[in-house]
């Protein structure tokens, strides 16, 4: 869906909307007018301008990442305010300003359009003398060996009956295992990117796809297994975000498979927990979770703990070596000093960077990444929506709840990998040249 007819300019009428906020939202907010309302039209309203000033292309990397924000921190405050919950901060000056700047990072880009990429540049490689296809069968039994020496080392927590529990014993000190069993997420989906390269040759056959979908479930039942339901959704969702680009698919299915993919999240999450909980209330709580631990993190920070100039993007990355060591989620719920079963607490966006470098860094750091926003969505369409694009615009969205720390390792080991394949790999399938993407 794209409205851009020859008497709207889409970007014109974005601006316009910003404005408008702007206005409505220093209004509100000096004559300290916070309701439903208010709060309500101006979500609406930014929402409308960041979907006129992409084109309504849902598929990009500022809408997707609008769509998670709404889901994971925006929408809780709607409830929360029906039910009468005050959390003791504002939610529209921290929630909607932060998103504002996001708008107007977004808008800037947009108006002042990057240079786009120029993917018809001679790359330099190094022929090995085997295909990308067996180099990613190659990675895949890796892959699953690193799976089997998991399972054997934490059979005892994984299997005892307590998920909720055991997935977190099991992943101290095994950090290293639990990013090789990830790696299945980049083989399938640069699977998924040599299916479609073949089909372009034609060259492409059933079988391929049948292959493709074995490894799938494969994958599926091996993490879940884990306890982590975040890696089945990222493979889901890159997958989906790769097909959806590919075959320009229409705006309603993309919403309904958007639908499908919240609904999935909460049944993954009863089945984790083992408890009796009804749908609607863990539909609910998915919606203003977020919300509550961002009131944690403003009622730690810096009264009780001191902010972290940028430590925290370094606890994963401690996490790697052998020992006990927390991830960011876990290091946070213990800073934070509460206790319940199960994982650690995921900080938003917002409070990473509020942990780490106080109230103004929410508002520069979302302006930002309104830039990026504009970047990234400029690199997916210049890499005709592959794996490692499609893979960088979720990884932007699922920030928004887990911060930047929790997706920083993954992302540069998956394009290290990436970049190492597409290096050494013979691009040359059954005889036939194939460009790469």
């Amino acid at each position: 869906m794209q409205i851009n007819s020859g008497k709207i300019n889409n970007k014109k009428v974005a601006l316009i909307l910003c404005i408008i906020t702007i206005i409505i939202f220093i209004y509100s907010s000096i004559l300290e007018k916070y309701n439903i309302i208010t709060y309500t039209s101006i979500l609406v309203m930014i929402s409308i301008g960041i979907l006129f000033l992409n084109n309504f292309k849902l598929i990009s990397a500022p809408i997707i990442f609008l769509a998670f924000y709404i889901y994971v921190i925006a929408l809780g405050p709607i409830i929360l305010m029906y039910q009468g919950k005050d959390l003791g901060y504002n939610y529209q000056n921290i929630i909607l300003g932060t998103l504002l700047c996001f708008f107007i990072g977004n808008i800037i880009a947009g108006f002042f359009k990057l240079k786009k990429h120029n993917t018809n540049l001679k790359k330099i490689r190094f022929k090995i003398g085997i295909s990308k296809k067996n180099i990613l069968y190659i990675l895949y039994f890796i892959s699953i060996i690193f799976s089997v020496i998991y399972f054997y080392k934490n059979r005892i927590f994984l299997f005892s009956g307590d998920i909720e529990n055991g997935r977190i014993s099991a992943v101290s000190g095994n950090g290293i295992l639990l990013y090789g069993i990830q790696l299945q997420i980049l083989i399938i989906a640069m699977f998924l990117d040599l299916y479609y390269k073949n089909k372009k040759n034609n060259i492409g056959n059933k079988r391929e796809l049948i292959i493709l979908w074995g490894l799938i479930v494969l994958s599926t039942i091996i993490m879940l297994l884990t306890g982590f339901r975040s890696n089945v959704m990222t493979l889901y969702v890159i997958l989906f975000i790769m097909y959806a680009g590919k075959n320009n698919i229409k705006s309603y299915k993309i919403i309904g498979c958007g639908i499908a993919f919240v609904f999935l999240i909460a049944i993954l999450s009863i089945i984790r927990s083992g408890e009796n909980v009804k749908m609607l209330q863990s539909l609910l709580s998915g919606l203003y979770v977020n919300d509550i631990n961002l009131n944690y993190v403003f009622s730690t920070f810096p009264k009780k703990v001191e902010f972290q100039h940028g430590y925290t993007y370094l606890i994963n990355i401690l996490m790697l070596k052998p020992g006990p060591d927390l991830d960011f989620t876990l290091w946070l719920k213990e800073q934070i000093g509460i206790t319940f079963n199960g994982g650690g607490v995921t900080p938003t966006i917002l409070g990473e960077f509020y942990m780490n470098f106080g109230n103004l860094s929410m508002y520069i750091g979302m302006f930002f990444l309104g830039i990026l926003g504009e970047k990234l969505d400029n690199y997916f369409n210049c890499n005709n929506k592959n794996f490692i694009s499609s893979f960088y615009v979720w990884q932007f969205a699922h920030c928004a709840s887990g911060g930047i720390a929790n997706v920083m390792i993954i992302v540069i080991l998956f394009t290290i990998v990436y970049k190492s394949i597409t290096l050494f790999s013979n691009t040359s399938i059954a005889g036939v040249k194939v460009n790469e993407e």
